[in-house]
């Protein structure tokens, strides 16, 4: 006899369903979901790099995205486009914020269907900050008002059941 031992991070439920959202280290996503009424994709979506982050855009990719930019874009800009949260208050190290309105679906995807993608940032150090990012998703890149690097990096791979 034995005995098989899981350690999980996530809920018994988001292992039923299929959902799960792996992260890389450092990074931290809780509850993603996507909404079968809107399309959105939902997490609580958080940084431990030691480093607090100014501005920030998240953008959700979907899987297969070209990554030709800093970050991989979708097939077509209009979708691309409806893939950011602009958090221009940035997150400090060991922070979570609640991300809405990443656009991940159309709105009306059949409920049960399994989306995956990525969760991608880019931010500017809270040191440096020149106050506001703006995505641009024709090339995949944030901009900036000023000569603040922009630094980007991928959050988490996600698994989620639309619901």
């Amino acid at each position: 006899m034995f005995v098989l031992v899981l350690f999980y991070s996530g809920s018994l439920m988001s292992i039923l369903s299929g959902t799960s959202c792996n992260v890389n280290l450092g990074f931290y996503c809780w509850q993603p979901a996507i909404s079968h009424t809107t399309g959105n994709f939902t997490a609580w979506l958080g940084q431990g790099t030691g480093t607090d982050w100014g501005p920030t855009i998240f953008v959700f990719v979907p899987l297969g995205a070209n990554s030709s930019g800093k970050i991989p874009i979708s097939g077509s800009v209009a979708a691309a486009r409806a893939f950011t949260k602009l958090a221009n208050t940035g997150i400090y190290s060991g922070g979570l914020i609640p991300t809405a309105t990443l656009g991940a679906v159309p709105p009306g995807e059949l409920i049960g269907t399994l989306v995956a993608g990525s969760i991608w940032a880019c931010y500017e150090p809270k040191s440096m900050s020149s106050g506001t990012l703006t995505y641009l998703p024709e090339t995949g890149e944030c901009a900036n008002a000023g000569t603040v690097p922009v630094n980007y990096v991928q959050m988490a791979t996600v698994t989620v059941r639309v619901s």
